[in-house]
Formats: structure tokens, C-alpha cells, sequence
């Protein structure tokens, strides 16, 4: 039986994007409204996983006035909307977009507060639905009034029911959980710097140094999915990986695109394809994300066509070794 997925998601937010000619700083501009959206990282992994046709359920937090609105943005798609209602409203995501120049600036609110009681009542839904068949995907920030602490108990508790743990995280709540043996953790070179606590430059390997890091006992995760932007990504276990480049495509925008890798990793999973395929489930998906205005959006034969392009190379002991298909 394909395993169920539960996607948690603590601080959602509505993605509005603006596009506007020669922002800058000051002044007073004309902007057009090219999207808004209830988006979130855990609605865009969900709505990515429903667009490829895998089922999942979408839990956390909404504001109690957009409840509905979330609701209704995953009409027609595989995805069960389970979210606990916050007093207060849901916070805004804007993106500024300059066609001129192709930047963008992001501006991220902080959220709502999330009381003692509706910790309590979200803990207890996911708690009900544990099982060693059931997937808990713990993605995005913590909304404000929520303890690291408490976050990672909660984690503890679904894995010691039996419920499979994937998290995509940053801020208190990833460094909290840098000692636990998580079943997947996927995070960028920033998260990854942050997880095992330095500096990464930008023209460094990731696949020896993630090696050196497992060796040394630094990762306590027992799967890392690794994106690295146009460099690609992998999947990572202690001596062990494969890696791959991104299939080269036209970007438009590159907000969630490591949500859509990480649900095509997901789907990779439910499906029961061998370990080289989830890599390029991730980076076919993630491609296909970019090409998209809105985030948590793709194309599923946009997917299907991008996943020939994606190559994995075996590493062993930190060391490239050959495509994946020598050695199957």
C-alpha cells in the first residue's frame, strides 16, 4: 500500500506578486497585480503533490477568515484540507517584480499568534493520524507564539508512534532539530550551512563536505534531499548519494521552486520508485516550478518531459562514481 502524506505547515500566507518597471526603493510606483494566492511552503508542496495526481492532506494553521479561500484554491485536486483556525488573519507575501531588470524583492510578514489552545488541538489531529504508513511533512516557519521546543516535541511524538518524518525547515525550529534522526531533511546550501553551523561558500562541493559532515557524526538526519540552485541537487545518506544537474530551462520566477522538488521527491516515495529516481522526481519538478509565475504550481507533462534530462552520478565515500544506471 503507497504510503498517505501529511503536509504540516505552521505559518501559512497569501503570495501576492506585483510587477513593476524600474523599481526601486522611494518614490511612488505603478504596479499591476499578476497573482495572489493562498500559498504557504506546506500549500505549495500540497497543491504540487495534487497537481501530480499523488493524494495528501494539507494540516497547520489559517487565519479564521481565509479558511475558505484555502479551501476553494484546492478544489479538483487530491489534497484534503484539514487546517486548525487562528484568530487573526493570514499573513501576505509580496513579491516585487521589475521586468526590466528581472529582479526580485521579497517582503515576508511576520504572521499570526498561535494560542496554547490551538497548539493543542493541531497537535492532537496529527497525533490521531500516526502510523508507520503516514508521512508528516513539516514545512515552512513557525508562526509566532510557537515554541522551537514544543515544535520538535511534537516531532518526537508523531515519530515515536511510528509516523515517518520529512522536514523542510530554517530558523529555530531546523537548528532544534539538528540532533534528531529525521527520515528526510531537505534543505539548500544557506539551510545546510545553518544545519551543521558555518559558512559554505559558494563554490564549494556539496556532496564531499555532506560526506565529511555524516562521517563526523554533525548529521544526525538519515536522508538529506540537497537542492543547490542551477547546480543542481541529491539525495544523501551516510557514504552514499547521488547527485544531478537541474535540466536547463527559462526561469520566471524562482518562489517554491524548492517546495515543488521536495513534493516530487514525496511523490517519488508514494510511488515506491527506486532511490536515483527521486532525485530527478525533485529536480524535474523544481525545473518545472520556475517556469511558473505562481509558486506551488507546475505542469505535470512540463514534469514528465524535464525527468529524461535529469542524470544522477553515484557518489560513494564522498567521491563521484558514474551515472546511476551503471551501477542499477
Amino acid at each position: 500500500m503507497s504510503p498517505r502524506i501529511v503536509v504540516v505547515g505552521f505559518n501559512p500566507a497569501i503570495d501576492r506578486v506585483l510587477e513593476i518597471s524600474g523599481f526601486r526603493a522611494g518614490g511612488v510606483h505603478k504596479a499591476v497585480c499578476r497573482l495572489e494566492q493562498p500559498a504557504g511552503k506546506a500549500a505549495n508542496v500540497a497543491r504540487v503533490l495534487g497537481l501530480l495526481g499523488h493524494a495528501c492532506t494539507l494540516a497547520g494553521f489559517v487565519g479564521q477568515d481565509e479558511e475558505s479561500r484555502y479551501v476553494h484554491s484546492f478544489s479538483g485536486l487530491p489534497v484534503a484540507v484539514r487546517l486548525v483556525c487562528v484568530k487573526g488573519s493570514t499573513r501576505t507575501n509580496t513579491t516585487i517584480v521589475d521586468p526590466g531588470s528581472g529582479a526580485d524583492t521579497h517582503i515576508r510578514e511576520a504572521g499570526f499568534a498561535v494560542s496554547a489552545g490551538e497548539w493543542a488541538v493541531l497537535c492532537g489531529n496529527l497525533l490521531e493520524n500516526c502510523g508507520p504508513d503516514v508521512w508528516f511533512v513539516f514545512s515552512g516557519s513557525l508562526a509566532p507564539g510557537i515554541d522551537p521546543a514544543a515544535a520538535v516535541a511534537l516531532v518526537r511524538d508523531i515519530a515515536g508512534r511510528g509516523g515517518r518524518i520529512a522536514v523542510d525547515a530554517s530558523g529555530p525550529f531546523l537548528r532544534e532539530l539538528r540532533h534528531f534522526p529525521v527520515d528526510l531533511l531537505k534543505v539548500n546550501r544557506e539551510e545546510y550551512g545553518e544545519l551543521v553551523g558555518r559558512d559554505i561558500a559558494p563554490e564549494q562541493p556539496m556532496m564531499p563536505m555532506i560526506y565529511d559532515d555524516f562521517a563526523a557524526g554533525r548529521l544526525a538526519a538519515r536522508r538529506l534531499f540537497v537542492t543547490d540552485g542551477a547546480h543542481g541537487g541529491g539525495i544523501c545518506e551516510a557514504g552514499s548519494g547521488w547527485w544531478a544537474l537541474s535540466p536547463q530551462v527559462k526561469v520566471l520566477s524562482t518562489v517554491g521552486a524548492g517546495d515543488a522538488s521536495l513534493a516530487g521527491v514525496l511523490g517519488a516515495v508514494q510511488d515506491g520508485v527506486l532511490l536515483p529516481e527521486h532525485v530527478c522526481h525533485g529536480l524535474a519538478a523544481g525545473a518545472a516550478a520556475v517556469e511558473e509565475l505562481a509558486a506551488g504550481v507546475v505542469d505535470p507533462s512540463r514534469v514528465a518531459g524535464l525527468l529524461g534530462q535529469v542524470v544522477p552520478q553515484v557518489w560513494q565515500n564522498g567521491r563521484e562514481c558514474g551515472k546511476s544506471a551503471d551501477f542499477l
